[in-house]
């Protein structure tokens, strides 16, 4: 903020932040962070908002059951990410093409994604967050996900963590861990996706994962004639026509996300036998035979995936 303070030198600035277990979970106090580092240039040392807000989420936290999701904990809803600029998440679509379906396949498998880049950072950084908006999802039948673990930047001294990591997306100045592929199971320099040997049969791209980025493409085209033509000027019975392509794109992820999480667990809880061409119940293709198979060994669930097809008119006897 401009000022005629001389000892400030004709500039005021005021930062607020809070601590966090994660980046996550800070999307939702972004607005009311912003608007306290506003009125404390206006009205410094007015600290009464922070103390109270302080004093809610400490007592909420501590009257959280043991175990449960605090107010600052990671995750507490696939949308608790901070904005992130449209721009860049169509940019990391078109940057990507059809591989950024593995990226989505490693995610849901709750893979270990390394995204390489030299300094500086802050491109790489927008691709990890780009990369978690693959993962939105809201039905909430669904109790066999976990988020994708966002760690954002890390270098050689967090070694001995994220080796302990099971899951998480992150990024990297150094190149050295180029050679230490032990620690991830996807490495990803600039466009070219590395996959560690024992991943490969279940991250490959398949007919389906060609079909499926089509239908994105076509929604990028889509957008694009709509905002070329006149005719734009005129509300459409359609709400999704209204959407930016950055907003088509996260519809797109979250109808597939919703539809194959609420698919798996009511097969679940059935306890259903499906083959191949059952995969498209659950909006996939029957060349995903690996990829659904390592979801139901991932998630532990009570589906038994047949090796191949029932012919019409037959049946299984047991």
């Amino acid at each position: 903020m401009q000022t005629d303070n001389i000892q400030e030198r004709g500039a005021r600035m005021r930062s607020v932040g809070i601590l966090s277990t994660s980046h996550a979970s800070l999307g939702r106090y972004q607005s009311f962070l912003a608007e306290q580092a506003t009125q404390l240039n206006k009205q410094s040392g007015d600290y009464s908002r922070l103390q109270q807000f302080f004093t809610a989420v400490t007592e909420q936290s501590a009257a959280s059951p043991a175990g449960s999701r605090s107010a600052l904990s990671p995750f507490a809803t696939q949308l608790d990410l901070l904005p992130l600029s449209s721009d860049h998440f169509v940019h990391f679509i078109h940057f990507f093409g059809a591989n950024v379906m593995l990226i989505w396949k490693a995610l849901m498998l709750q893979r270990r994604i390394l995204f390489y880049t030299p300094v500086p950072v802050g491109v790489v950084c927008q691709r990890v967050h780009a990369a978690c908006q693959l993962l939105l999802f809201t039905s909430a039948k669904v109790n066999v996900f976990t988020d994708p673990n966002p760690l954002f930047y890390i270098n050689l001294n967090d070694m001995d963590e994220i080796e302990r990591e099971r899951t998480f997306v992150a990024c990297t100045t150094e190149k050295i861990f180029g050679e230490k592929r032990y620690l991830c199971d996807v490495y990803i320099d600039n466009q070219n996706l590395m996959i560690n040997s024992r991943q490969t049969a279940v991250l490959k791209l398949t007919k389906g994962d060609v079909k499926r980025f089509r239908a994105i493409k076509a929604k990028l085209t889509e957008s694009s004639s709509n905002q070329n033509s006149p005719s734009d000027r005129v509300v459409s019975a359609n709400p999704l026509s209204a959407l930016s392509p950055s907003e088509k794109l996260k519809q797109f992820f979250l109808d597939l996300n919703n539809h194959l999480l609420r698919s798996l667990a009511e097969a679940s809880v059935e306890g259903r036998e499906i083959s191949p061409g059952d995969l498209v119940d659950f909006g996939l293709h029957k060349s995903d035979t690996d990829f659904m198979r390592e979801l139901i060994r991932v998630y532990q669930l009570k589906i038994e995936l047949l090796s191949q097809s029932i012919p019409a008119g037959c049946s299984l006897f047991t």
